[in-house]
C-alpha cells in the first residue's frame, strides 16, 4: 500500500473502516505509476488500474492533476459508479456517471475539463430529469427538463442564458403556461391557458 483515504478521500496515516487504500500496480518510469484503488472493508476495488504521472501526488485524492488515460470507478456492491478519459488530469472524451443501484445518473462529453456536447441526466429510476446541449461550460441550444418522467419544461439557452419562449406543462401533460425570455429575465409571463403572440 502507498496511501490510506477515509471515506470522504481524506489522506490518513493508517487504514480506517469505511476508507480506501491505494496500491501501486507497475512502475513504468521514474515519474509514471499505474496504481488501482480498493475498499478497505472488502478490498474490492474501487478502480480499475489507471495513471498518474507525478510521484507527488501518489497519496493524493482529491484533486489529480497528473492522471491520464481511462478511469474507471466502482461501487463497493460492483456496479460501475463513473467511467471516462483524463488527460493531463483533465476530463476528456466521454464521461458517464451511475448509481449504486446501475441506472444512469448523467453521460455526456468534456473537452479538457469542460462541458460540451449534449448531456443527459437521470434519476435513480433511469428516468430522463434533463437533456440539452453545452458549449465551453454554458448551456446552448433546446433544453428539455422533466419531472417523474414527464416533460416539465422546454426552452433556449443562449451562452447559458434562457431565452426565447419557454414552455412549461403540467403532470398530467397538459400546458401550464408559456414564458418569454431575454438573456435570462422575464420579460413575460403567460400561464392559465394564455399563450404567447407572434411578435411578443
Amino acid at each position: 500500500m502507498i496511501a490510506y483515504f477515509n471515506q470522504y478521500w481524506q489522506t490518513r496515516n493508517d487504514v480506517i473502516a469505511n476508507g480506501y487504500y491505494r496500491k501501486i500496480v507497475n512502475i513504468i518510469s521514474s515519474n509514471e505509476f499505474v496504481v488501482q484503488n480498493f475498499f478497505v472493508d472488502s478490498n474490492q476495488k474501487q478502480s480499475d488500474p489507471y495513471i498518474i504521472t507525478n510521484s507527488f501526488e501518489l497519496n493524493q485524492a482529491v484533486v489529480l492533476r497528473s492522471i491520464i488515460g481511462g478511469y474507471l470507478a466502482w461501487y463497493e456492491n460492483g456496479q460501475p459508479k463513473f467511467k471516462g478519459f483524463y488527460k493531463q488530469g483533465k476530463k476528456n472524451v466521454s464521461w458517464a456517471e451511475w448509481y449504486e443501484n446501475g441506472q444512469l445518473a448523467i453521460r455526456g462529453i468534456y473537452a479538457n475539463g469542460v462541458l460540451e456536447g449534449t448531456w443527459i441526466a437521470c434519476n435513480s429510476k433511469g428516468e430522463k430529469l434533463s437533456e440539452g446541449s453545452y458549449k465551453a461550460n454554458k448551456r446552448i441550444g433546446t433544453w428539455r427538463y422533466y419531472v417523474a418522467g414527464k416533460k416539465w419544461a422546454e426552452g433556449n439557452y443562449t451562452n447559458g442564458l434562457q431565452n426565447g419562449v419557454w414552455a412549461y406543462w403540467k403532470q398530467d401533460g397538459s400546458k401550464d403556461r408559456e414564458i418569454l425570455y431575454q438573456n435570462g429575465q422575464i420579460i413575460n409571463n403567460y400561464g392559465g391557458g394564455a399563450k404567447l403572440l407572434k411578435g411578443q
